[in-house]
């Protein structure tokens, strides 16, 4: 297992030995980040963010990478972050074993780690779910030593100081060391962090997914309202709570044909709306 591999030549080692349930090879959006993250450069941690739509199939990528990661050299070492201890069991841990052949790894299930053979090591987390103060909280991974993090779902709660900490533990020697959030996006802590300084956003729809069947997407639209559809299939940064009134006019001054605030107004003659 070399990283110099194929995407095709890496996607047949994690399926030897599988009769069913076959993984196929990322799709063309998803090789466009995997070409990126896998790109040498020993000197920089890439800071790198995947913000797409439903099914895009950014935890399988994030597992795949993550296994990718594992095999560059024998001292890698990685974070894998979800929001919650229940997000952990039912999708990180469920696709984990559905993903990757039994013989190459060892779960120390009371560590919370991975073991990657022959050597390499995979810890996992449910960061956003910690009881105790918002420092505890922060901290939580202060003296760690690691190459990688993968942060799924990271627009769940996002915190900017726990993301500063944990970017702090990538300090061992790699040729590759980056960190991947992953999430559907939601506007707020996530958004600006993503917009920030040095981050490397990488967009996805859900009609990027080659694997979906046929009318996947098209289903989904009919059932949702168009800035649902807008966040949820195409990966757009929408507010879908707290909104004020969408294209409300402002009636009191004629002279202000629309409202000021982006996507719409509070309308002062409603009282009472659903």
């Amino acid at each position: 297992m070399r990283p110099q591999l194929t995407i095709n030549q890496w996607t047949d080692i994690l399926n030897k030995g599988k009769r069913t349930s076959l993984l196929k090879p990322p799709h063309p959006k998803q090789q466009e980040l995997i070409a990126h993250l896998f790109e040498p450069d020993p000197d920089n941690v890439k800071l790198v963010d995947l913000c797409c739509g439903r099914a895009f199939g950014k935890s399988v990528l994030s597992i795949y990478i993550a296994t990718m990661a594992l095999s560059l050299s024998p001292n890698e070492t990685g974070l894998f972050l979800e929001p919650d201890w229940k997000r952990v069991r039912r999708v990180f841990l469920k696709k984990w074993r559905q993903i990757v052949p039994a013989e190459y790894y060892e779960h120390r299930v009371t560590e919370n780690l991975i073991i990657w053979k022959p050597t390499g090591s995979l810890l996992y987390y449910g960061p956003r779910n910690i009881t105790g103060g918002a420092a505890t909280m922060e901290d939580g991974q202060l003296g760690q030593d690691t190459t990688f993090i993968i942060s799924d779902e990271e627009s769940l709660k996002c915190n900017y100081n726990m993301y500063v900490n944990n970017l702090g533990t990538i300090r061992e020697p790699s040729n590759v060391r980056f960190y991947l959030t992953t999430a559907t996006p939601r506007p707020g802590a996530y958004q600006r962090l993503v917009t920030g300084d040095h981050h490397k956003l990488f967009r996805g729809k859900s009609q990027d997914n080659i694997y979906l069947p046929a009318n996947y997407v098209d289903d989904l639209r009919k059932n949702m309202g168009v800035e649902q559809a807008r966040r949820e299939l195409d990966g757009e940064f929408v507010a879908l709570e707290g909104r004020l009134w969408k294209g409300a006019k402002y009636d009191k001054d004629p002279a202000v044909k629309d409202c000021a605030w982006p996507n719409g107004n509070r309308h002062d003659t409603f009282t009472k709306f659903d």
